[in-house]
This record gives C-alpha cells, sequence and structure tokens, in this order.
C-alpha cells in the first residue's frame, strides 16, 4: 500500500489552486514561460534567505539541500517542457497495488473528490520522494504561490523548467488564475525523450515548449 498511501500523504502537503479566473484570450507559450520565470524567482530568492529557513523551521538536514539547490542558475533554462496529467483513474492504474475493484465500488461522488484532489504536485511528491525524506521535506515548504499571475489558460497545466546546475523547477498554471511553483528532484533530464521516460510511469504526455 505504500505507493497508494504517498497518494494520500502528497495531498496533504499541496496548496489549494483557487483564486478567481481570468477572462479574455489564452495565454500563449512565450506568455506562460515568462510568468513562470516570474515565480522562480521568488524561489531562487526563497533558497537564498536565511530568514526564511528559520521561520519555516528547517531541521539541519533539511537546510542542507536548501544549501545544495542554491546554485544562483534559476535565470535562464536550458528547456522547458509541457507536462500534462492523465485522468484520476488513469493514474491510479499507474500504481503497483491498485485494485480496479475497490474503485469501482466508490460513488461518483467519491471518485470527483480523488479528481478535484489530483495535479500535478502529486506525482511531483512521488518523484520526489525516491530521493529521500529530505528531499521530500523541502519540497512542501519551498513551494511558491502567486494569485495574481499575469496569465490565462483554459485547462490548468504544467511548466517544467530544466536548468544547467539548477535543480528543475515546475510551475502550474491553474485554470483559477494561480500560479504555483515547486523543486522536482530529477536526474537525466537533457532531453525530451530523457523527459518523457521519466513521466510515462505516471501516464503524463510531456512536449516541448517553445519559448523563443
Amino acid at each position: 500500500m505504500k505507493k497508494i498511501t504517498l497518494f494520500f500523504l502528497s495531498l496533504c502537503l499541496l496548496l489549494p489552486l483557487s483564486s478567481c479566473g481570468k477572462k479574455g484570450s489564452a495565454s500563449s507559450e512565450k506568455d506562460l514561460y515568462k510568468a513562470g520565470l516570474d515565480l522562480i524567482d521568488t524561489m531562487s530568492e526563497m533558497l537564498g534567505s536565511e530568514e526564511y529557513a528559520k521561520i519555516s523551521g528547517l531541521s539541519d538536514s533539511v537546510l542542507s539541500v536548501a544549501e545544495r539547490l542554491d546554485t544562483g542558475d534559476y535565470d535562464d533554462p536550458v528547456a522547458v517542457y509541457q507536462i500534462e496529467l492523465p485522468d484520476i483513474e488513469e493514474y491510479f492504474e499507474s500504481l503497483e497495488d491498485y485494485d480496479e475493484d475497490l474503485w469501482d465500488d466508490l460513488s461518483s461522488n467519491l471518485k470527483k473528490q480523488f479528481e478535484n484532489r489530483f495535479t500535478f504536485g502529486t506525482i511531483a511528491s512521488q518523484i520526489n520522494s525516491r530521493t529521500g525524506e529530505r528531499q521530500l521535506a523541502f519540497g512542501s515548504v519551498y513551494q511558491a504561490i502567486d494569485s495574481d499571475g499575469n496569465f490565462n489558460v483554459e485547462e490548468t497545466t504544467t511548466f517544467l523548467y530544466v536548468f544547467e546546475e539548477g535543480t528543475p523547477i515546475a510551475i502550474t498554471f491553474s485554470k483559477h488564475g494561480t500560479m504555483q511553483g515547486q523543486f522536482v528532484f530529477m536526474d537525466d533530464t537533457d532531453s525530451l525523450s530523457d523527459v518523457k521516460k521519466i513521466f510515462k510511469p505516471y501516464k503524463c504526455s510531456v512536449s516541448r515548449v517553445d519559448y523563443e
């Protein structure tokens, strides 16, 4: 039941992506890219702030993760990828201990509750957990939220920013007008095929973002 349990725990780590929706034409990939960089600046500032770490009450072991990630290399990503989530049932089917009969016995109302809670952060927590408890704890504290983002999307989507030295950062653009950023501890992100391989077990689709 480890993976199913981790799914529930990851829901508790996530902050709600809700705000008043923005009206108007949909933002281009370039517009979203720029909006995401603004939030990444905030996350970079978090890494370098001793005050933020102290107020957050981080242990020395988790603080060491922040110090290691503070590379000063978060202003110029080498690549950006768009990550699209599967539907909730397809995601559950990807888990080793998925019980189809148990899922089928849920009412449509309760299935909807799982769907409402399923975000990119669910999968990010799965990925981060593979690198250790420190990284998982770090990822829950060093998230950034912006409810005033200057963008508009019809459906919630996630951009993954990859850097030369810095740890990849995922920015989720909510259809409600909120951005959420989080670090994702991933290796082998040199190409589109590498990133697709990482997200394949979670049934996510990955494409390159044209932000030039």
